[in-house]
């Protein structure tokens, strides 16, 4: 027999851990042709299959770089504004995010499903799932470059998924696992579940089921995680109004300590180490020379072991920073001000008006600050008039233009006290009947 050391890595997981390979050939659970096919396609994929630390990150100037490796061929690297990503994302729609993950996987499926029916010139189907998976990721996840972080990562998580799927066909659970722990401890499957079982005795699993599965699942894990931060961020706002003496850590430190949370921030731990910036595969003397040569930077990086790692290391940077952000006053979201502290609203596109919330507050505020004011109101009235004689062509837009700036002249003269309410108001009168 020969030595299946790829086969060993993964016996535990398909549920003989208690035997050897010897033995799980002569007890009849798999033939010697099964291990060894099993082995080469594991050699074959090995590019390809996650490992862990996914990624890492660090902050630089208000900046976050993002590493995002979730296997040798997969590694991204992107940056964005400090602190915006995980506000954002929970200002994202789930059904947003599920709809990205549907069209990425039918994409990928169609891909392989193409490559892995269509022989070369001699005849021969050759399937390389390398090409299949960055032929995904500049498709499908193009769109998403400059995007929310936490979309693109969630995406790339579950590309990554889908295609391990497709390796570990012969046991697809193996993939689910992963998964499991690429997103988090939060991410719960169950393995007894009839969907995920073959349709008969020795035929293969239903890769499409293990899809949808992991869509509907990621759906969950997501809307919980999305309640969990927005139930934080709400309790740190809160800091303000009544803890104001403290500081947010300390604020966070008691109200774990007090069980209004849970063990979450104050409990766990970051894994950092030095990691030259600007290189992923290099020996050590290539960085050596890099540092000295090129004054390559070298920055002290956290390692992220699961996308809840990734929420965690956000939330802490706004609450270790006491970054200052708000719940807009129009759609409710939290956003950071970026540009006046004491802006109220977010600059999102508010569905209802089409606007972002901010016009919309500019709008509002300006309709409650004249909302009393007799000659705001007599102004609106009269241009509302004049504007509806404009377009139904009774005036020409050139009178509307002159009898406008007249207009706004009188207003401003009446606001000076130059002129009364009753004078404005008779001048605006008279003007209509022209």
């Amino acid at each position: 027999m020969g030595v299946y050391e790829n086969f060993e890595t993964i016996k535990d997981a398909l549920g003989y851990a208690n035997l050897s390979t010897e033995e799980i050939i002569a007890k009849g659970h798999l033939s010697e042709a099964s291990i060894a096919m099993i082995d080469k396609k594991m050699e074959e994929a090995h590019d390809l299959l996650c490992h862990f630390p996914i990624g890492y990150t660090y902050d630089e100037n208000k900046m976050s770089s993002y590493r995002i490796a979730l296997s040798e061929q997969f590694q991204i690297v992107k940056k964005y504004p400090s602190g915006t990503s995980i506000l954002d994302f929970i200002a994202l729609e789930t059904e947003d995010i599920v709809a990205y993950m549907k069209n990425m996987s039918e994409n990928i499926t169609k891909m392989i499903e193409q490559k892995a029916s269509t022989p070369d010139a001699d005849g021969i189907i050759r399937f390389n799932f390398t090409d299949v998976t960055k032929t995904a990721v500049n498709s499908t996840l193009a769109t998403l470059h400059n995007d929310n972080f936490f979309l693109f990562l969630v995406n790339c998580c579950f590309l990554q998924y889908v295609t391990e799927l497709f390796v570990y066909n012969f046991y697809p659970f193996i993939a689910l696992e992963h998964y499991k722990k690429i997103l988090g401890d939060d991410f719960y499957y169950d393995e007894d579940t009839d969907i995920l079982m073959p349709e008969e005795d020795g035929g293969l699993y239903d890769i499409s089921k293990f899809i949808n599965y992991g869509i509907h699942m990621t759906a969950a894990f997501l809307d919980y995680q999305k309640e969990l931060l927005q139930s934080d961020f709400d309790m740190l706002l809160m800091k303000d109004k009544l803890f104001s003496e403290y500081d947010t850590l300390q604020y966070l430190y008691l109200m774990e300590s007090k069980d209004n949370m849970r063990d979450t921030y104050t409990g766990t731990s970051f894994n950092t180490h030095l990691m030259p910036i600007g290189v992923h595969a290099f020996n050590h003397l290539d960085v050596v020379n890099k540092i000295i040569d090129e004054n390559m930077p070298v920055r002290e990086v956290y390692d992220i072991n699961s996308v809840q790692d990734w929420f965690r290391y956000e939330f802490m940077y706004l609450a270790k920073g006491n970054v200052l952000y708000k719940q807009c006053k129009n759609c409710g979201r939290f956003f950071i001000p970026s540009g006046r502290s004491d802006s109220e609203y977010c600059e999102r596109i508010d569905a209802a008006s089409g606007k972002t919330c901010k016009e919309v507050g500019a709008i509002n505020t300006f309709a409650k600050k004249h909302e009393n004011d007799e000659i705001h109101q007599a102004y609106t009235k009269a241009y509302r008039r004049m504007d509806s004689r404009k377009r139904t062509m009774y005036i020409s837009k050139k009178e509307f233009t002159e009898w406008s700036k007249t207009a706004r002249e009188k207003r401003k003269l009446c606001e000076k006290g130059q002129i009364s309410l009753e004078e404005f108001q008779a001048w605006l009168d008279e003007s209509k009947c022209r």
